[in-house]
């Protein structure tokens, strides 16, 4: 498998995100003489799970070069990804002496990137981090983007800041100890990334299943490749959120719902696949989306083995309070990211989302049930 490279530019910062996609990415020396460029003080901040699995590996790799990184892990779970934690994180590095020479290697999923990106943001008034994903959700979303943040009074992602790595390293082979469930979960957000931007992917998706499950490291690393790419190209264009990024919240309004109302219990990908499921039957409710299409697109979620029904029963007036606290919301009410086909999303004049009648809502509710 060939190695992949990329060059990010986030246009109103000007910061570069270097991205390198190759199997067995630590003993790559190119990639480890760029990564200890950034600062002679390393930090790797983790959960207890990813150390267990991967600490000596990333000691191992640091050794050559003298260097021996301080290690801060946290518990695994989204109810981690907090102030508590990032206030825990803070204490760590300021006992141990750590200064504006420093760097943070994020070594985990979506919650340690999102949190050691945002201690990395605040730190010393901001030091280098760089982003090691060891799941396939990071891989293909999270790591990418400069989003950082951390969930509190049960909204997700409520607080936190732009911030982009200077380098992501993703290894496919990574993947190969995930659990399934946490496997699938990245799948949704490769799902959505065809939806709103590749329908070739699409029908990757649909005639590549066996391989992809099986984590063949080829079809592996395609996919990210191709994700990336399409999160890249939206991103430069609009690196704060002010027009198109939206689209890349496809299937988010709802299931960052969700996964508020069923206290992060669903992973965050099944919670977008239902998202997905039912924000497509709003566009068709909306004369946006074909009929045929929405039935190919719940048809691949299931095809993945996503669990399109919410455990508990979801109370309509519920799901509407917290997505209004939707960043995309405004003072009128939550704002949808909604499908004119296969591929595309439809622009709103600019704006890619738009209102939802409630009774429209109450409808897609009752059809995910249904």
């Amino acid at each position: 498998m060939g190695r992949i490279e990329k060059e990010i530019l986030l246009a109103e910062e000007r910061k570069k995100t270097r991205v390198v996609i190759t199997e067995s990415i630590l003993a790559d020396p190119s990639f480890m003489r760029e990564l200890l460029s950034l600062a002679p003080q390393w930090v790797v901040i983790t959960d207890k799970a990813v150390e267990k699995t991967y600490g000596q590996q990333i000691e191992k790799a640091f050794l050559p070069y003298n260097i021996s990184p301080l290690f801060l892990s946290i518990p695994p779970g989204e109810s981690y990804k907090s102030r508590e934690s990032k206030a825990f994180l803070e204490d760590q590095l300021i006992k141990s002496g750590k200064t504006k020479d420093t760097a943070i290697l994020a070594l985990g999923g979506g919650v340690i990137s999102d949190l050691a990106g945002f201690v990395a943001s605040t730190y010393c008034r901001g030091i280098p981090f760089v982003i090691l994903p060891t799941t396939l959700l990071s891989m293909v979303d999270a790591c990418l983007g400069g989003k950082t943040g951390v969930d509190a009074c049960g909204i997700k992602n409520i607080i936190g800041s732009f911030y982009p790595p200077s380098l992501i390293g993703i290894d496919p082979l990574f993947l190969s100890t995930l659990p399934p469930k946490e496997f699938r979960s990245g799948l949704a957000e490769v799902i959505k990334a065809a939806l709103i931007a590749d329908p070739a992917l699409f029908s990757y998706l649909l005639s590549s299943r066996e391989k992809i499950l099986a984590r063949d490291p080829h079809s592996l690393q395609h996919i990210i490749d191709i994700s990336l790419t399409i999160k890249q190209e939206i991103i430069e264009k609009d690196p704060k959120e002010q027009g198109l990024r939206r689209v890349l919240n496809l299937g988010h309004t709802i299931g960052h719902a969700i996964e508020s109302i069923e206290s992060f219990t669903l992973t965050h990908g099944e919670a977008v696949a239902i998202g997905i499921a039912m924000e497509g039957y709003i566009s068709t409710k909306m004369g946006l989306l074909a009929e045929d299409e929405l039935h190919q697109i719940v048809s691949l979620l299931k095809l993945y083995g996503f669990p399109l029904v919410p455990p508990s029963k979801i109370d309509l007036a519920a799901l509407i309070s917290i997505m209004k606290l939707d960043k995309k919301s405004v003072k009128e009410g939550p704002r949808f990211v909604l499908l004119e086909k296969i591929g595309k999303v439809f622009s709103f004049e600019g704006k890619y989302c738009t209102f939802v009648d409630r009774e429209i809502l109450r409808e897609a509710l009752n059809w995910i049930y249904a």
